[in-house]
């Protein structure tokens, strides 16, 4: 008789029909709640969509003009520099002033310019002195006299003028919008000051056509069918849709009548349907203006002076002028509305509903209207929002028909099936492998427990072979890591030592790939050595091995089944030489190219004498040696590389103990201005090895740098440099201040500025009278973090020097950003000065150089009296050298000093000499 199945029950007690009603219901009322928030929210989404499509367009906009303004401001500055420059006569302006106003490209847009300057500055005998082109008919620059003619108003009352004189270097104005007298055009006039010796002695200008600005808006609406107009900065049209509706005429000061935009506010009155555009740039206005609250003494007196000074600037113009140029020096742009938006019902011009926006631009404070007609800006986010309603209806249909099906042919496997398979696999006792194959042909809910079981295994094997793929092979480049190059050169090893044969071992490093990781980041990084990796892997043979340690590092593992001879030499030259020769062709990282060297260091082996970590260390020293050698090379290991490896090392051992033993003092040489008065003095380290003797800094600092010791040492010479410097101040020795070395590992401390506050506090001395001395090196690595912790230092009162200038990597850019405090000549400039006039011409310029960034001059390495008076005649008034006097210990020091006292300089010098 058969078994039937006890699991018998009435349809509607089935999980299948309890699944779909469940399922049904839940997606109506999923349906249901995305049809309510569409329907919530969808109003709101719809106006910011528009308002971001209306925004991108007015972007697009003030990015076009930006791109004619932006031009203008930087040729109008270099005017200003070239007039700076120039000698004051008529030749030269005329020679150099056009080439930079006749500008390729500019023709379109820039009508004119020239150079204004201040009364009796370019001739002491003229007021007037301006020299000025404009276009002709012709569309050629043309010099005109006018302004200076004697019985004209001149120029040094305009408006365009007065506000310039009080700029900054480097600062910008922009004029109101006005009629050209001459072309009888609309122009904007953009002018910088001339600044030398801290005094304005003119003014450079260049002159903007507006005819043409109206036409460039119309094409950058044009997408949308809207439309854009421009304001300056005291509410004058520049550009508007109806021109006739902006324009009206006014007098010039000789009688004649001329054409003129008017103000939003009277295009308001007569239309009061712009009166929500009036209304916004008020706003943006008053917001302008609120920089005078905060500057009231300083602003009052800067508006009456410009008031004043031109009859062409009102009280309330003035006001305007005053604001933006405190809001640009502030940096507040920030903290202005740079863009409002709102939306009419009845536009005055399209005579629709309408999308605004209105922004300020920058430095130019020209306000940009852009309208959108309500209409476009909805149409994309509407026909999206429809589709988006019949999708899901769609969506929804589908979902419960698939869920359907699903619960009919797929949840209703018997549990007895799937038991009978457990039982199965239980009794037949298979591995795990084998348990895993469940037989999934039934269909129901516990199918798909199955399937997951089976899954599940599938993965649990997966990750079993992944996990060993982790341990022995590296996860960026694929390639066998440091483990499996082990296992396979112990391999090789035994390998040789049974069949005679040697082998050899190839360590390459990447020349400056750190400085690549820094400067653009990690994940170009792994790129790059995912790059080279490639490269190396199609250098060697498919029975060698390619290998990366980590970092970048890589080995390459080369074994021949013959005896050892000069072959295997020549073969792994062959391969370094391969290996060097594929890096030369640049390496392309997201569409740019980089190139990469390498460093390689070669050791040939036999088992029988080597182990895999002493061939890892002999490979790892040549490889560094190469380095030496300037890089891009390769080298064989030979015996006196692991003594002089052995060398370093034990120099690192005696350091440890020197800074415990006390081994370390500290020397100190003075520094003197002019007059030879020893104003401070520069601790030097000395190194009293009990076997060597004395050591120079030289034999011992670069690899206290690659150890780390550095640190130490350097933390140890600045507390005993403050302690010495307050012990000669209570023994009434005054100095004014002391130098200290700092190496790049210490300034790139974390703990670094901290150090150096803890080292002023312990020892209570005042910071102005540290003084830090880096080298050019420092400043250009990590230029951010440089100037972060210089910044800090210098709010502190700590002085800060660049050693030995001139001859590292000096960036003119980052010397003028850097909180400096002092430049330091390097003794080979100063030691040929007398000799050779190209190093007196080197420290001419440095000395000239620090004093226009307003920064101390020393001059290190002084030997001779001819010496110290070229330098004196230079501009020098500090310096530092053994015509001056040695570096001493403390007690030849006070002697020293002691001297000073009764300006023995004479005596001195013979000291110092000695």
């Amino acid at each position: 008789m058969d078994n039937k199945s006890t699991f018998s029950f009435k349809w509607y007690d089935g999980l299948q029909f309890k699944m779909a009603v469940i399922f049904v219901v839940l997606f109506f009322f999923i349906a249901l709640s995305v049809f309510m928030i569409l329907k919530t929210f969808g109003d709101q989404i719809i106006e910011e969509e528009a308002y971001l499509r209306l925004n991108e367009a007015n972007n697009q906009v003030i990015s076009e003009l930006e791109r004619h303004t932006v031009l203008s401001a930087t040729l109008v500055d270099a005017m200003a520099n070239l007039a700076e420059a120039l000698p004051n006569t008529n030749e030269s302006y005329h020679s150099l002033v056009p080439q930079l106003l006749n500008y390729k490209g500019t023709e379109a847009f820039i009508a004119g310019g020239g150079i204004w300057p201040a009364p009796y500055q370019f001739d002491e005998k003229k007021e007037r002195n301006s020299f000025f082109w404009a276009r002709n008919q012709f569309g050629q620059l043309t010099f005109y006299d006018d302004y200076n003619q004697p019985q004209g108003n001149g120029y040094h009352q305009e408006e365009w003028y007065v506000p310039a004189t009080h700029l900054l270097e480097g600062e910008t104005y922009w004029s109101k919008s006005y009629t050209d007298p001459y072309s009888l055009q609309p122009m904007v006039t953009v002018s910088a000051p001339l600044i030398k010796d801290k005094k304005n002695i003119g003014v450079a200008t260049i002159d903007l056509k507006l005819l043409g600005l109206q036409h460039l808006l119309k094409e950058a609406t044009r997408s949308f069918s809207g439309y854009a107009f421009a304001i300056d900065r005291n509410g004058t049209f520049l550009s508007y849709p109806k021109i006739q509706q902006v324009i009206t005429t006014v007098k010039n000061r000789d009688g004649s009548e001329l054409q003129s935009f008017i103000n939003y506010k009277d295009l308001a009155k007569k239309h009061p349907q712009f009166e929500s555009f009036s209304n916004i740039l008020d706003s943006q206005r008053n917001d302008l203006l609120e920089n005078l609250l905060h500057n009231s003494q300083f602003g009052k007196k800067l508006t009456d002076t410009m008031a004043l000074a031109s009859y062409q600037i009102n009280k309330q113009e003035a006001n305007l002028v005053v604001a933006s140029l405190l809001n640009n020096r502030n940096d507040s742009n920030n903290a202005l509305p740079k863009r409002s938006n709102l939306f009419l019902d009845n536009d005055p011009i399209l005579n629709e509903p309408v999308f605004v926006s209105i922004s300020m631009m920058p430095e130019t404070y020209w306000k940009i209207i852009t309208v959108m007609p309500y209409s476009i800006g909805i149409e994309k986010i509407t026909a999206t929002y429809q589709r988006l309603m019949l999708s899901t209806l769609v969506a929804l249909i589908i979902t419960i028909f698939i869920i359907w099906l699903f619960i009919r042919y797929v949840v209703t496997s018997p549990i007895s099936h799937l038991a009978k398979q457990v039982q199965a696999q239980v009794d037949n006792n298979n591995s795990s492998e084998d348990m895993a194959l469940f037989n999934t042909s039934g269909r129901g809910e516990l199918n798909s427990l199955v399937e997951i079981f089976n899954q599940r295994t599938g993965q649990l094997l997966s990750s079993k072979k992944e996990i060993e793929k982790l341990a022995h092979f590296d996860i960026l480049t694929g390639l066998p890591n440091r483990r499996l190059l082990i296992n396979r050169l112990n391999e090789k090893l035994a390998m040789c030592d049974r069949q005679q044969s040697y082998g050899a071992l190839l360590f390459i490093d990447l020349d400056n790939f750190k400085w690549i990781n820094d400067s653009l980041g990690h994940a170009m990084g792994d790129e790059l050595l995912l790059r080279v990796s490639e490269r190396f892997s199609d250098c060697i043979r498919a029975e060698d091995t390619v290998a990366r340690l980590g970092g970048d590092e890589f080995v390459v593992l080369i074994i021949k089944n013959q005896a050892y001879s000069r072959k295997l030499n020549h073969e792994s030259t062959l391969v370094a030489q391969k290996l060097v020769n594929a890096m030369k062709a640049p390496i392309i990282l997201k569409g740019s190219p980089h190139h990469m060297t390498i460093s390689v260091g070669i050791t040939v082996f036999a088992s029988h004498k080597s182990n895999s970590d002493e061939l890892l260390r002999q490979a790892d020293t040549a490889m560094y040696r190469a380095k030496e050698k300037g890089k891009n090379c390769f080298c064989f290991f030979n015996t006196e590389m692991q003594e002089q490896a052995h060398k370093r090392v034990d120099i690192e051992e005696a350091l440890r103990v020197a800074l415990i033993s006390k081994e370390l003092f500290l020397v100190y040489q003075p520094q003197v201005d002019n007059k030879g008065h020893c104003f401070g003095v520069e601790a030097l380290i000395r190194w009293k090895h009990p076997i060597k003797g004395l050591l120079s800094p030289l034999e011992f600092i670069s690899i206290a740098e690659e150890s780390g010791l550095i640190i130490e040492i350097g933390t140890w010479v600045l507390e005993e440099s403050c302690a010495q410097f307050k012990r000669w101040s209570e023994e009434n020795i005054y100095l004014d201040k002391i130098s200290v070395n700092v190496s790049p590992k210490q300034f790139r401390h974390l703990n670094f500025v901290n150090t150096i506050r803890e080292a002023l506090e312990k020892h209570h001395l005042s910071a102005n009278q540290l003084t830090l001395e880096i080298t050019e090196g420092i400043v250009i690595d990590d230029i951010k973090d440089t100037i972060n912790k210089m910044t800090i230092l210098k709010s502190l009162g700590v002085s800060i020097s660049i050693d030995d200038f001139g001859t590292g990597y000096s960036s003119l850019k980052y010397l003028k950003e850097l909180p400096l405090s002092q430049l330091k000549i390097d003794q080979s400039f100063v030691c040929d000065i007398v000799h050779d006039p190209k190093n007196a011409m080197i420290v001419k310029t440095i000395i000239a150089m620090a004093k226009h960034l307003d920064l101390n001059v020393i001059a290190e390495g002084v030997e001779n009296r001819e010496q110290m008076e070229l330098l004196t005649e230079k501009g020098c008034e500090q310096f530092q050298g053994y015509y001056f006097a040695q570096p001493k210990t403390v007690e030849a020091f006070k002697e020293y000093m002691r001297l000073q006292t009764v300006k023995n300089v004479r005596q001195i010098n013979h000291l110092g000499a000695s």
